[in-house]
């Protein structure tokens, strides 16, 4: 992959939560990028480390009991590990946007919407006036569609739908015309309806800004809608990141292939029995060498209970950490990432999502 195109890179990063009794492996070795102007998916379980990984790109990270022990985060060339908190902050917002899965955790509910939006743009402005400032503000909130806006930059966050509470987040997020915004789960507390304008709004205002988009969900619906690729991370890693095309119709780890299977879909027998992953994922604080999928995989064999994968590289930019994508003759020397040949799964039928 070109360099060029790379608008922030994750390598090998480590995030260990340091609790009282047990150390937990919260993102563990995690790998991936996201390319300019393009919107990257990242799917898994619930305790899969998802948000943490969000929380280490912006060094928000729980503290005392998160810790980076190691990896790289490079965005725009410069990594941001190296960075101090003074140079985090003036980095987020301005680069680096987020929106968080609740936004009344986000929002400051003694302030109103004006002065919270004031107080972001006064960090790229600060010698702007209050009265200028007030100004893009209610750009701000006009340009994700809240209506009224001048009039609502008065009122508090309890005073709006959890839908345009939302919104505000996303102003917030996006009125210093960030290159990245990551979004942890934006949509969980929403509707249907209420989720598929948000999600259409967000699309509408990358595409206009070209930005980039690190959308965090469980759902591979959204994903299927509004993603060019998708990362499939499970206990702390990435165990393959494609395309969304291939990865709905072609799905080379069986992880993804086992998601793919689990999601409901209309046809078919109507008294089917859905399909569901054996087994529980594994704990967090656990040290095992091998796979962390091995234990509730049909395919597992025995290197994969004992040395973990190596992750392979495509001449697409696609990666997959499986053992049966390794030839046998590769097996013993770990076989190195690279465009090696890859054995397919058979693709998970009918998923029901939109390809």
């Amino acid at each position: 992959m070109n360099d060029s195109t790379v608008l922030l890179d994750v390598r090998s990063l480590r995030t260990y939560l340091h609790l009282r009794t047990r150390v937990l492996r919260a993102v563990d070795g995690a790998t991936f990028s996201v390319r300019r102007g393009e919107a990257l998916g990242l799917v898994g379980e619930s305790g899969s480390g998802k948000s943490m990984i969000c929380q280490s790109i912006m060094r928000i990270e729980p503290r005392p009991a998160a810790v980076i022990e190691g990896g790289e985060v490079v965005f725009e060339g410069e990594d941001l590990m190296q960075k101090d908190l003074s140079q985090m902050r003036h980095i987020r917002g301005s680069r680096i946007g987020m929106i968080f899965q609740d936004p009344m955790n986000s929002l400051n509910p003694v302030l109103t919407i004006g002065n919270q939006l004031i107080e972001s743009l006064r960090m790229s402005h600060p010698r702007e006036s209050r009265a200028v400032l007030r100004e893009r503000a209610w750009g701000a909130l006009d340009r994700v569609g809240i209506r009224d806006a001048k009039n609502r930059l008065d009122a508090y966050p309890f005073e709006f739908s959890g839908g345009m509470r939302q919104r505000v987040s996303a102003a917030i997020a996006m009125s210093r015309r960030p290159k990245l915004l990551i979004a942890d789960e934006p949509t969980t507390a929403l509707d249907v309806t209420t989720q598929a304008r948000f999600l259409g709004l967000l699309d509408e205002l990358r595409r206009a800004d070209n930005m980039s988009l690190l959308l965090v969900t469980h759902d591979l619906g959204i994903v299927a809608e509004t993603c060019d690729r998708v990362a499939v991370m499970y206990a702390g890693r990435i165990v393959e990141l494609a395309s969304v095309r291939q990865l709905l119709s072609s799905p080379r780890h069986p992880y993804t292939q086992s998601l793919l299977q689990a999601v409901p879909h209309l046809q078919g027998p109507r008294m089917r029995r859905l399909f569901h992953i054996p087994g529980e994922p594994p704990d967090a604080s656990s040290r095992a060498a091998g796979c962390r999928f091995a234990p509730r995989c049909n395919f597992a064999s025995e290197i994969c209970r004992t040395k973990y994968p190596p992750s392979l590289r495509y001449s697409n930019g696609d990666t997959v950490a499986c053992w049966l994508h390794v030839p046998e003759n590769d097996r013993e020397d770990g076989a190195s990432a690279g465009s090696l040949p890859a054995r397919s799964l058979e693709p998970a039928s009918d998923t029901g999502l939109p390809g």
